[in-house]
């Protein structure tokens, strides 16, 4: 691969982006000295938006949203500082992915989707969708149920966060989308007082 592909991971706290981050970057995840803090409790571990590189990715791992105040990072709070961190750091993105787990859409997944287009507006041939704990069958099976919450957008699904498959089935997947992936300036990204919370 010549050239590395830049990857946002937005999404709920605990829908795996710190867990899809860690094996892009070091191709696994352990238990402890992960690039990418990840943890099993009921708050979130990334507090703020980290990012890593390799070879092959440039991944930006963005702070769980929708936690309440009692949270490591209150919703309101992390929507602010993805929203500022992005307005003001101009890198090209290939894919900017909304993440979450496999199961039925709630109204706060439909909420957490419309801040994500709105921070990210302008980039929208560039989302993408990942699928955690799915695979290829599930996916295919509620497509539609997808696009209805989350829009016509290429879907990936990851089967397990837990094994070294992950970094080839994400690529492997990124090359079998065909429209997207030219890098897009995130100036594109709205400013803290252009987005609701």
């Amino acid at each position: 691969m010549s050239k590395r592909i830049s990857m946002v991971l937005f999404g709920l706290t605990g829908q795996g982006k710190s867990s899809i981050a860690n094996m892009l970057i070091q191709g696994d995840i352990f238990q402890k000295g992960n690039v990418f803090e990840i943890n099993d409790s009921a708050v979130g571990a990334t507090i703020t938006v980290n990012f890593s590189s390799n070879e092959e990715f440039i991944v930006y791992d963005t702070i769980g949203v929708g936690e309440t105040s009692y949270g490591s990072v209150p919703h309101r709070k992390a929507v602010r500082e993805i929203r500022n961190y992005f307005s003001k750091c101009k890198m090209p993105l290939n894919y900017i992915a909304f993440v979450k787990k496999k199961g039925r859409f709630t109204e706060e997944d439909r909420k957490m989707f419309k801040i994500f287009k709105e921070i990210f507006e302008g980039g929208e041939t560039n989302f993408i969708i990942i699928i955690t704990n799915s695979g290829p069958k599930w996916v295919e099976d509620y497509t539609e149920k997808i696009k209805e919450n989350l829009g016509d957008h290429p879907i990936i699904p990851l089967c397990s966060l837990n094994y070294v498959g992950i970094k080839l089935e994400v690529l492997d997947s990124i090359q079998a989308i065909p429209v997207i992936g030219q890098p897009i300036s995130s100036v594109f990204c709205k400013k803290s007082d252009e987005v609701s919370s």
